[in-house]
């Protein structure tokens, strides 16, 4: 858990009192108690800033990023229970550090000093290519805003977000639904992981502008890639929005950065875990899927294991 909203300020900076420390971690374990678990420690990182106005913009982002990881569904079982809530603290994790990407200057080294103590080593690498390749996603979305809109216009769907921030956080919003109703499907259809690979590359291919008059090799074709767009919340609105704008001076160099760094994540399909009838699954070197078990340790930490 991490606590950020500032609860009171003094001339030097901003602290935090013991009530407001106590109220933080009644809220982690009501998170907990929601999906079934019971945790005597919570790991907690404090963070201390100077009480300015881009420090409490920084605290406002976080608690806006954290409040998109609320999960609605009840788990089926404790393994499905502790994945869910290992997603949700990464993403506060990752609230934390996307806001002080967009706020450099308030926490200095913050992915070292606060998120590497409380996160495995594979998922603070995952989160290494993540944060990244949003970042970009957002300075894309702030960069084409306008010409979003204007196509949302012209295309008939309602636009009301007040500006690049609100359309981002949007988009994060659908992007952590995706992930929790993912966990929920009894048996999601089996892709290789050179498919998925493949299938993301051909996403990028049509994102770079690439001819695919000819069927890409995932079998999608030009237009099959662009009503999929079109279904995939804000963020593919938003992309197809952007694609009608090619060789827009202002949108190049973001565009590069965002193609630059989605490539990377194609590293993460060797990471993904499985689900079959709710329970997690460690995907080996073979078809086979090894079953998760998770063990809660005295500190508070999930401990996985097969």
């Amino acid at each position: 858990m991490n606590s950020f909203e500032p609860p009171d300020s003094s001339e030097s900076g901003i602290y935090i009192t013991p009530e407001f420390l106590e109220q933080r971690l009644k809220q982690e374990q009501a998170k907990d108690q929601v999906l079934g678990i019971s945790r005597s420690n919570i790991p907690t990182m404090i963070c201390s800033l100077e009480d300015s106005p881009q420090a409490r913009s920084f605290c406002k982002l976080v608690d806006r990023i954290r409040s998109v990881a609320t999960i609605h569904l009840l788990p089926a079982n404790p393994e499905q229970a502790a994945m869910l809530r290992c997603i949700q603290l990464q993403w506060d994790a990752r609230a934390g550090w996307l806001a002080n990407e967009i706020y450099p200057q308030c926490l200095t080294d913050f992915p070292n000093q606060v998120i590497r103590p409380l996160l495995p080593q594979r998922a603070f690498d995952n989160l290494s290519l993540e944060i990244p390749a949003q970042m970009a996603r957002y300075q894309l979305l702030r960069a084409g805003e306008a010409n979003i809109h204007s196509w949302c216009e012209k295309e008939g769907i309602d636009y009301s977000f007040p500006d690049a921030l609100a359309l981002f956080v949007q988009t994060l919003q659908e992007e952590f639904t995706q992930t929790v109703e993912y966990c929920f499907e009894a048996n999601p259809i089996p892709q290789t992981r050179a498919t998925r690979r493949q299938e993301y590359r051909d996403w990028l291919a049509l994102l770079t502008g690439r001819d695919l008059s000819k069927k890409a090799k995932s079998g999608d074709t030009e237009a099959k890639l662009k009503a999929t767009l079109r279904q995939s919340g804000w963020l593919g609105i938003s992309l197809l929005a952007l694609l009608s704008y090619p060789g827009v001076p202002h949108l190049k160099a973001p565009w590069k950065t965002f193609i630059k760094t989605h490539r990377k994540l194609t590293a993460l399909v060797n990471y993904e875990i499985a689900w079959k009838d709710g329970i997690p699954r460690q995907v080996g070197t073979t078809s086979q899927k090894i079953p998760l078990k998770v063990q809660i340790t005295e500190k508070g930490f999930f401990d996985w294991h097969f």
